[in-house]
């Protein structure tokens, strides 16, 4: 058993609990940790926030400087949160990532100063190391922001792109492995759909201007503008063919992603009647849903039913393990015993008397 966190094995038999339910799952097979559910997580880490927020708040009006109330605050959520996950054995609660990631930014008054460029460094490295401890895509994301913003303050904003396309690339390779831990599993799927969105809003530069080409005559500037769209045409196509391929929901979900960003980048290609456009893009999507799902529906392939207790699936593995547990009432190696009544009509007299006294 890990101490900061749990092992590989006791992290499946987490998930296998998500899965099972949790009186299917015994203590011993998850070494002690505990992890909840996404709504009891989401509202845990609301109250995590809530009370870092109010911490804060209260010593920063007693000692009325945001520094000390920043440290106080630091030291104190990050104690309790890994008091949580050493001592409490919290995995995935909630409310300990609150705790940290509170903990982490409280830090930031004290060494960082009202300059924007320290300020977004800052938050990049508080995120980022949030995410290294709890293995936290959300609080990734939080941090490629923050250092693409960083970026984007001296005109970065190509050179960020380009770095979260990069990034996005090696995360679809590594999709190919399954890895031994559900969270890296989780992690890589996460970012493997967000790093594509962030791209493409560091590429627009948060501005959602449609790509105007046919009103006018091409110069260097709308050039340039067509990179956006092809290089979402080629994610696209990328993770479309390794999703089939590999069987991953994430990189079918990052085409999909990458299918609209695209649809959004070229509404104003064609002057059709908005109608039009929706009841054609409406045709297409249909179509290549019923395409895509039949490929999948091939052996050893994906559904897109769940697999739960309610499923068919989970029935028949309930069936099959109880045939396979069950015992006879009596061992096949003793004949029956004799119950002293003979069937089938007696020998003597009839009407079933044998005779015999």
């Amino acid at each position: 058993m890990s101490l900061f966190r749990p092992s590989a094995s006791e992290e499946r038999w987490l998930a296998a609990a998500d899965l099972a339910g949790e009186r299917n799952v015994t203590a011993a097979d998850t070494g002690g940790w505990r992890s909840a559910s996404l709504f009891a997580r989401c509202a845990f880490f609301f109250l995590g926030l809530l009370a870092a927020g109010a911490l804060f708040g209260l010593l920063a009006a007693m000692a009325d400087s945001a520094k000390i109330a920043g440290v106080v605050t630091a030291v104190v959520c990050i104690t309790i949160a890994e008091f949580l996950i050493t001592k409490q054995q919290f995995f995935g609660m909630g409310i300990e990532d609150a705790l940290w990631l509170c903990g982490a930014i409280s830090v930031l008054p004290l060494v960082i100063n009202d300059h924007e460029r320290a300020i977004a460094v800052g938050l990049a490295v508080a995120c980022g190391a949030a995410a290294l401890r709890l293995r936290n895509p959300l609080f990734a994301s939080f941090a490629i922001v923050a250092a693409g913003w960083r970026l984007a303050l001296d005109g970065g904003w190509p050179l960020a792109s380009t770095l979260c396309w990069v990034a996005a690339a090696l995360t679809w390779l590594a999709l190919r492995k399954n890895f031994v831990r559900p969270s890296t599993q989780r992690f890589c799927a996460w970012m493997a759909i967000v790093l594509p969105l962030i791209a493409y809003l560091f590429a627009k530069r948060f501005d959602f201007d449609p790509w105007r080409v046919v009103d006018g005559h091409l110069t260097l500037e709308s050039m340039t503008e067509l990179a956006t769209p092809a290089i979402l045409l080629i994610g696209a196509v990328i993770t479309l063919w390794l999703g089939l391929r590999w069987r991953q929901h994430a990189l079918l979900l990052a085409f999909a992603l990458c299918v609209i960003l695209l649809g959004v980048e070229l509404r104003e290609l064609s002057g059709l009647p908005l109608e039009t456009k929706l009841i054609l893009y409406g045709v297409i999507v249909l179509i290549a849903s019923t395409v895509i799902e039949r490929r999948l529906r091939r052996p050893s392939g994906i559904t897109s039913l769940p697999f739960g207790r309610d499923s068919d699936a989970w029935k028949l593995l309930e069936i099959g393990t109880a045939a396979a547990l069950a015992t006879t009432s009596r061992p096949p190696d003793h004949p029956p015993a004799e119950t002293g009544v003979e069937t089938g009509g007696g020998s003597f007299g009839g009407a079933g008397s044998s005779g015999g006294f």
